[in-house]
């Protein structure tokens, strides 16, 4: 039996996926059930966490072409995000299709959420609706719907009557558009493209570009060995490096979260917004690493202790580690729970102390972080890593230059916070 006409679809990037939207989406959940008394849930929220390229195409195209209304919680990674751009250009297409067929204007049934301010311009898709509601002077229009809720005890009022408001709004479009399940298809998601691709080139009318204050680029090193490569180390536990190492490492395996996407999902966070690349240990990163100090671009490095120790890396690390750079930090998960990791902790703290002799013992925080022991703290260290990096960027007004020495250098002298 298929599944009824959904009120409304919720449309958000992964990167936003916090307890803050959660809250949201049941609020606003919870106030059209009650407005229409039902039981069932009235929107569709895509909570799985699924990664692209799993098949979960067909149960989206689904809800797509079932919902009445798609609301879209609006931040920079939305924006950025490839899959909520197809998400809209899915639904937007339904409503051309309806349009065409009924000689009519296509309905106002896509509904974007003011939800973090964005530095960066609006598409003209989003900017020509109306994303702000009521009065302009509004917290939530001026800080975003995510602010009152992150201060839900000083602006309760204001985030009910938000809720309200929107809640009346897609039962009433419901009831106004009924018509509308006539066109129950979307295309599918793999044949479309986002809309918002080129960002810069349509900015919203009346939506100007913010300048962009410092880096807006972090490229990532993921410095874990083969799973092949690691058995030489002497670790019998494999399973954490997946297939191929790098970006697939599970630091704090048996949690399932993957390096590349615990990185990825943070750098694209409201607060910092930045576009991600990676880097390969090679014996070209030293150098690799000093162009994008000169472009100034931001590169969090993160190593394996098993794979420091490993004389393939090791080598390429330590001429790295001879260099001052303004612009890289080194971060250093470490699982305690893993068997492996305690039965041979001082063997990887002794890898670790001869792969970065200099960035141990100068023991600058922003540029050497050691021993992060669970995934929330990884974020937080994250975090704060970048915008501290970003900062150094923007106070020095002319990034260091300099040749790479061929001999491997000298003492490097790190400067900034901490030092």
């Amino acid at each position: 039996m298929e599944r009824a006409v959904m009120y409304f679809f919720f449309s958000y990037s992964r990167q936003n996926n916090d307890s803050f939207l959660r809250d949201f989406f049941n609020d606003l959940n919870t106030a059209v059930k009650e407005l229409v008394g039902e039981k069932n849930d009235a929107g569709f929220f895509d909570q799985k966490g699924l990664e692209p390229g799993e098949l979960w195409e067909s149960e989206l195209e689904q809800a797509l072409s079932q919902a009445r209304v798609f609301i879209a919680a609006v931040t920079a990674g939305y924006v950025k995000s490839e899959y909520c751009g197809k998400e809209w250009a899915a639904f937007e297409a339904r409503l051309s299709a309806y349009a065409t067929a009924k000689n009519v204007v296509a309905p106002p049934l896509i509904l974007p959420v003011y939800w973090h301010p964005s530095e960066e311009p609006l598409p003209e898709s989003i900017g020509q609706r109306q994303y702000k509601f009521g009065d302009p002077k509004e917290i939530y229009n001026q800080k975003g719907l995510k602010y009152v809720y992150r201060l839900k005890q000083r602006f309760e009022m204001e985030q009910t009557n938000f809720v309200d408001a929107l809640a009346a709004k897609i039962v009433s479009l419901y009831k106004q558009f009924g018509n509308f399940d006539q066109q129950p298809t979307v295309p599918k998601l793999a044949d479309l493209a986002s809309p918002f691709t080129h960002t810069a080139q349509t900015a919203a009318p009346g939506v100007p570009a913010v300048e962009a204050k410092g880096p807006k680029r972090v490229r990532f090193v993921f410095g874990a060995a083969k799973p092949g490569e690691i058995t030489g180390a002497g670790k019998k536990n494999i399973q954490p490096y997946g297939a191929g190492g790098g970006e697939e490492w599970q630091p704090y395996f048996p949690g399932a979260k993957k390096i590349g996407s615990i990185a990825r999902q943070t750098a694209a966070l409201d607060e910092l917004n930045l576009w991600s690349e990676q880097l390969d240990i090679t014996q070209q990163l030293p150098i690799q690493i000093r162009d994008a100090e000169n472009q100034r671009e931001l590169v969090i490095m993160f190593i394996d202790s098993w794979t420091a120790g490993l004389p393939q890396y090791q080598a390429i690390l330590q001429s790295f580690d001879q260099q001052n750079y303004l612009n890289c930090s080194v971060i250093v998960p470490w699982n305690e729970n893993d068997p492996d990791n305690q039965q041979n902790n001082q063997q990887l703290l002794g890898a670790l102390n001869a792969t970065f002799q200099y960035r141990t013992r100068n023991q600058n925080d922003l540029y050497y972080r050691p021993l992060i022991k669970n995934e929330d703290e990884l974020r937080k260290q994250l975090v704060d890593v970048l915008v501290r990096l970003r900062a150094e960027i923007i106070n020095k007004s002319s990034p260091p230059q300099g040749n790479l020495p061929t001999n491997g250098g000298t003492r490097p002298l790190i400067e900034g916070p901490g030092s």
